[in-house]
């Protein structure tokens, strides 16, 4: 991602979207005020930073992030504040980390690719696990009209078991709940949040950059070659018949103690 992209993420993703699941994080867990925290899939830092001023002289942040211009912008942002008890970093430093956290916070939310249960490994007796996460029954409307345009194009049926997969892709409540306890995770707790995103018409929803987060994984339900056709078909079937079109994710976050 470029620097002027981290921005934009910064400008778009993070207020209607990051912020959306650490507020649910919030409320339902207090700050933590001392100990050592381990953030994976941070964004630009906004839950970090607030942790480590929440931390001061008591304990230390590590927050890392796929993206080097997110690192960058997140680092940006602790010089400001002149925080020095945070550090960002690459995700790819999972790898060398030996030193056990009293606290784990993953973010699932736009990416699945974290190994849950390897970080669990990271985890100190008693402390506990935070896991943001995307749950069942997000994006429903989006598949709606992904069947619609799939239909209009005469390829519903060749293309439904792909459909299928996409829909039930994300975990719900209770499955994600089962994970944990599998990997001796105790004292489950899931928090959830439906949060509704309203566009006046198809093209605010196609060009929202919080939609481009997902749009690849949409249009992937069909081969390269019918992708521009199923766009033009998408388009043509929210505004039809339509005043604007909504879009409702679950946002989740899951507590549990080692």
């Amino acid at each position: 991602m470029s620097r002027e992209r981290a921005y934009v993420y910064d400008l778009h993703i993070t207020p209607l979207w990051r912020e959306v699941f650490d507020r649910l994080y919030c409320k339902h867990a207090k700050l933590p005020t001392f100990g050592s925290v381990l953030e994976i899939n941070c964004g630009t830092g906004g839950l970090a930073l607030e942790i480590a001023a929440s931390l001061g002289e008591r304990g230390k942040v590590l927050a890392l992030e796929a993206d080097d211009a997110l690192i960058e912008l997140a680092r940006t942002k602790a010089s400001i504040t002149n925080l020095k008890n945070v550090t960002f970093g690459h995700v790819s430093l999972l790898d060398g980390i030996a030193e056990l956290y009293d606290l784990i916070i993953v973010d699932l939310s736009l990416s699945e690719a974290t190994d849950v249960a390897a970080v669990t490994k990271l985890l100190r007796s008693g402390g506990t696990l935070v896991v943001k996460y995307l749950g069942r029954g997000s994006f429903d409307e989006v598949y709606s009209v992904l069947w619609e345009a799939l239909f209009e194009q005469g390829v519903a049926a060749e293309y439904q078991s792909k459909l299928e997969q996409l829909i039930h892709r994300y975990r719900s409540c209770e499955q994600m709940a089962e994970y944990l306890r599998s990997l001796g995770l105790k004292s489950v707790r899931n928090y959830r949040h439906k949060e509704e995103f309203t566009f006046s018409d198809a093209k605010e929803f196609l060009d929202s950059p919080l939609m481009q987060q997902f749009m690849d994984d949409w249009m992937a339900v069909v081969k390269p070659g019918l992708r521009q056709r199923l766009s033009k078909n998408l388009r043509s079937v929210i505004d039809r018949d339509r005043r604007g079109f909504e879009v409702s994710i679950k946002a989740n976050v899951v507590i549990a103690s080692k």
